[in-house]
């Protein structure tokens, strides 16, 4: 556990150099988003001082990055952090289910499923994000969202949810970036454009067409950035929830 929890800590301090690349938690030139407008959201406090995205997949269920694993408490409904929102629930973690071939060197099936402590009351502040229906690869160009609660420039935090767009990368191409990318992985990003520089809280869903496509993952300095691809662990997470 103390190594992953040092991982995250140097992601969320300075997104540094890691073994594959740039653990993601920043959202740099983005906007924030139109409040409680992306109500799959979910912000992970991870221990005293640290923390992740994740997003609401069944009403018991959240999904975010193996890398993210430690004591996790889930703030659902959550716009600003900082404030004591009426639209929030805090909610324990009763089980946690990292994937059972988790690699930390090169981050391979960086995905991890929480069962929260009792169901999330869903209504408009709280709802749940849709899964791949298929192991489909998410066409190249599609245009696509991310979002997180991490740092919007090298110095500066925001307590409330920042967004940005993005589109994914030709699979050839992003080899060229990353030679060890493999079938659980996809890339997204915005090539021309600083915007994309450490996206989003590590964890978070990369969402495309209303489907939670991704989870972020890691990447370089520039774009494009590295997901964890969910379309690759429909039967893993069918069997974890049931």
């Amino acid at each position: 556990m103390e190594k992953h929890l040092g991982l995250l800590l140097l992601s969320l301090l300075s997104c540094p150099v890691a073994h594959a690349g740039v653990l993601r938690s920043w959202i740099i030139g983005g906007q924030e988003a139109i409040p409680h407008s992306r109500p799959y959201m979910a912000y992970l406090k991870v221990s005293s001082n640290m923390s992740c995205g994740g997003f609401l997949v069944a009403p018991q269920w959240v999904m975010t990055a193996a890398h993210c694993f430690g004591e996790i408490t889930v703030l659902l409904g959550a716009h600003d952090i900082r404030k004591a929102e009426e639209s929030q629930q805090e909610l324990g973690v009763e089980s946690y289910h990292i994937h059972p071939e988790y690699e930390d060197e090169m981050f391979s099936n960086d995905i991890l499923l929480l069962k929260l402590t009792e169901e999330a009351v869903l209504n408009q502040y709280v709802q749940t994000i849709s899964l791949p229906k298929t192991s489909s690869d998410v066409p190249t160009g599609t245009e696509c969202l991310v979002a997180g609660w991490g740092l919007i420039n090298e110095e500066q935090t925001s307590d409330k949810l920042y967004e940005t767009n993005i589109t994914i990368y030709n699979r050839q191409k992003c080899l060229e970036f990353y030679p060890f990318l493999d079938d659980g992985m996809i890339c997204a990003g915005s090539p021309h454009q600083v915007k994309d520089t450490c996206l989003g809280d590590s964890g978070g869903p990369l969402v495309c067409r209303g489907v939670a496509e991704g989870i972020v993952s890691f990447g370089k300095k520039s774009p494009p950035g590295v997901y964890a691809r969910v379309a690759s662990y429909l039967p893993w997470i069918r069997e974890v929830m049931g």
